[in-house]
C-alpha cells in the first residue's frame, strides 16, 4: 500500500502540470479563433478533458511499470507486489529516485487525501442518481404535448423513441436517457410560457438527445469524478457544460428563426427557477 500510495501521488501531481498544459492549449485556441461555432468550442473542450484523463492514466500505468518495488512487510508475511511480476526501468529509476525521496514524506498523504475526496464525490454521485430515480417514479403523463415531442422529433430526424412527463421535483427542464430518452418538465411551467416558449424549451431538449449530450456527459462526470482534485480539469468541464449549453441554443434559434421567442422563454425560467 505504501508503494501504491507513492506512485498514485506521483501521478496526481504529474496530471496538474498536465492538465495546466491542455488547459492554456485549449485557452489559446478559443482566444486565437473566437469565431468558431459554439459545436467546435464544444469539441475541443471534449477532447481536452478526454487528454486530461488519458494523460493520467498513461502517467500511471508508466510510474507502476518503472517504480522500484519494496516489499515494507516482514519477512514472516508473504508479499503482495512481487507477485505481480511488475518490470524495473533501472534508468528511470535513477532520473526519478531524486523526486521520490523528496516527496517519499508527503505522497502517503497526498493519496490518502485524494481517496478521502474521491468517495465524498462518487457519494454525491450517487445521491444525484438516487435523486433521478426518485423523479422518476413520480412522473405526471404529457399525453397533449407529446405529440410536439414526435413531430419535432421527426423534422430533427431522431429515430428513437422521445417520452416527455412532467414532475413537481424540478423546476427546470432537463433529459435523462440514451437508449430511452426522457424529457422532463416542471408542472408549472404551462402556467407562464407561452405554446411557442414551450415549443422553444423543448426543442432545446431534442437538441441534446440530437447530439447526443448524455453519453458524452455521463463520461464527462466519472473524468471530473476521478480527477476532482485537477482544476485545469474542472475547468474545462465548466467550458463543456457552456458551449453544450450554447450549441444546443444555436440550433433552437436555426430551427425556430424567432431568438427573441425562446430568449424570453429562457428569461422565465431563470425568473421562476428559485420560486418552485
Amino acid at each position: 500500500l505504501h508503494n501504491l500510495s507513492e506512485v498514485f501521488a506521483v501521478s496526481i501531481i504529474h496530471s496538474l502540470w498536465q492538465g495546466l498544459l491542455i488547459w492554456v492549449v485549449l485557452r489559446v485556441a478559443l482566444i486565437v479563433v473566437p469565431s468558431l461555432s459554439a459545436v467546435k468550442k464544444y469539441n475541443m473542450a471534449v477532447i481536452a478533458i478526454l487528454s486530461i484523463f488519458i494523460c493520467f492514466i498513461y502517467t500511471l500505468l508508466t510510474e507502476i511499470q518503472a517504480y522500484n518495488w519494496i516489499n515494507l512487510k516482514s519477512p514472516g508475511v508473504l508479499p503482495l507486489l512481487p507477485y505481480l511480476n511488475l518490470s524495473v526501468n533501472p534508468q528511470h529509476i535513477i532520473q526519478n529516485q531524486s523526486f521520490y525521496n523528496a516527496m517519499s514524506g508527503y505522497l502517503p498523504y497526498i493519496s490518502a487525501i485524494y481517496l478521502a475526496g474521491l468517495l465524498v464525490n462518487v457519494a454525491k454521485l450517487g445521491w444525484e442518481w438516487n435523486k433521478i430515480k426518485q423523479i422518476k417514479q413520480s412522473l405526471i403523463p404529457a399525453e397533449q404535448m407529446q405529440q410536439f415531442i414526435n413531430s419535432f422529433s421527426k423534422n430533427l430526424n431522431i429515430t428513437k423513441h422521445i417520452q416527455l412527463k412532467f414532475s413537481e421535483l424540478i423546476d427546470v427542464p432537463c433529459m435523462t436517457g440514451y437508449f430511452k430518452p426522457l424529457i422532463l418538465l416542471p408542472v408549472s411551467m404551462a402556467t407562464y410560457l407561452s405554446a411557442c416558449e414551450i415549443e422553444s424549451i423543448l426543442l432545446h431538449e431534442l437538441s441534446h438527445i440530437k447530439r447526443n449530450d448524455y453519453i458524452v456527459n455521463l463520461l464527462q462526470q466519472i473524468i471530473t469524478v476521478l480527477l476532482f482534485i485537477n482544476p485545469f480539469a474542472q475547468l474545462i468541464n465548466r467550458t463543456i457544460n457552456q458551449e453544450r449549453e450554447n450549441g444546443c441554443d444555436d440550433l433552437v434559434v436555426e430551427k425556430t428563426g424567432k431568438p427573441l421567442i425562446y430568449a424570453n422563454a429562457l428569461l422565465k425560467l431563470e425568473e421562476t427557477r428559485g420560486l418552485h
